[in-house]
């Protein structure tokens, strides 16, 4: 898995925790796109489908590759991981590409790496249930991804997008004074 998903903290992300000992998550998601194929056709299903884009920054792996290499920064077509479900969902794998679109802003993606949470039950995940599960089923639209790019790549990206700082913290190291 990229050294981008498990390097360590930011200096501010650092700052902002303090003295409390823990690991760090930072994700960040975009507004939905529409995505095609490559011979430009929609990806369907079973109802509509919305995918996203976004970066994730932990201090601990979250995620494992299952297929592939991890996506390199400053690539054209971006390089992209994608959750294993999400590939499954969507029938795309290693090497294919995929076109996000929203209006006139768009993003040209390769999948070069097929993804799985390492623990789906840890801490970290809290409130990024579209991260860890890779697709999350609505009863007007299913959300794919996010399509996970390095954190660069996002500069590319006209849309608006979430960020989300999460701290699981090491209870058994707290002490009075915290």
């Amino acid at each position: 898995v990229a050294a981008w998903r498990s390097g360590p903290s930011t200096a501010a992300t650092a700052a902002s925790a303090g003295a409390v000992e823990g690991a760090d998550a930072r994700i960040v998601v975009t507004d939905s796109y529409d995505a095609l194929r490559a011979d430009g056709a929609p990806f369907s299903g079973d109802t509509a489908l919305t995918f996203r884009l976004g970066a994730l920054e932990t201090d601990r792996p979250l995620l494992r590759g299952v297929d592939g290499t991890s996506p390199r920064p400053g690539t054209t077509p971006v390089e992209a991981s994608l959750h294993v479900d999400a590939a499954r969902t969507i029938g795309v794998g290693v090497g294919d590409p995929v076109r996000l679109e929203r209006g006139a802003a768009s993003i040209d993606l390769v999948i070069v790496e097929i993804v799985e949470p390492v623990d789906a039950s840890d801490p970290l995940w809290f409130g990024s249930t579209l991260v860890r599960d890779g697709v999350v089923p609505g009863r007007q639209f299913t959300e794919i991804g996010p399509v996970l790019v390095p954190p660069a790549a996002l500069a590319r990206v006209d849309r608006g997008a979430a960020h989300r700082w999460r701290r699981a913290v090491a209870v058994d190291a707290l002490g009075e004074s915290d």
